[in-house]
């Protein structure tokens, strides 16, 4: 998928919570975009090929998805919903779609949760991973921490 704007908006219109025509004028957006993404990914073992994520000040942040997304926009208004024709892969991205929904749009709860998914994925320890995410939001308190960690584990496990 990656390099394919036509194919990343139309996905993004499937799953809902990011307006993709929105990118270049609202950071939120671009937030929503990458945290999305990172989700789909690193918890439900959907591969869009944005193997660039790092560690960045709102935490994951892929390069390659930013300059995408940016494509992608242009064609968000008029892109029709997508799906993969893999079953297996679209019974992922469906269970995804469905996990979001309560959560779409809701920009601090998706840097939280796909800050912790990326540190879990990477398997560092819960205390270093509860440590970078107190620098970059101060106040984020342990018990959501372990919740979301708990979470993020279990989707690593399922969806390896």
């Amino acid at each position: 998928m990656r390099g394919e704007p036509v194919i990343l908006a139309g996905l993004l219109k499937s799953i809902g919570g990011v307006n993709a025509s929105q990118l270049s004028e609202e950071f939120n957006q671009r937030l929503l975009l990458q945290k999305t993404v990172e989700i789909l990914q690193d918890g439900f073992g959907v591969n869009l090929g944005y193997d660039d994520f790092n560690w960045y000040h709102h935490g994951p942040y892929s390069p390659a998805l930013a300059r995408d997304g940016f494509r992608a926009a242009r064609f968000f208004s008029s892109a029709q919903p997508r799906h993969f024709v893999d079953p297996p892969v679209n019974q992922r991205f469906q269970e995804f779609v469905q996990w979001l929904r309560p959560h779409a749009g809701q920009a601090r709860w998706l840097e939280e949760f796909a800050s912790v998914l990326f540190c879990a994925k990477r398997k560092e320890s819960p205390d270093v991973a509860y440590g970078r995410m107190v620098a970059k939001l101060p106040g984020f308190q342990r018990a959501d921490f372990d919740r979301i960690w708990a979470e993020a584990n279990q989707l690593i496990a399922t969806h390896p």
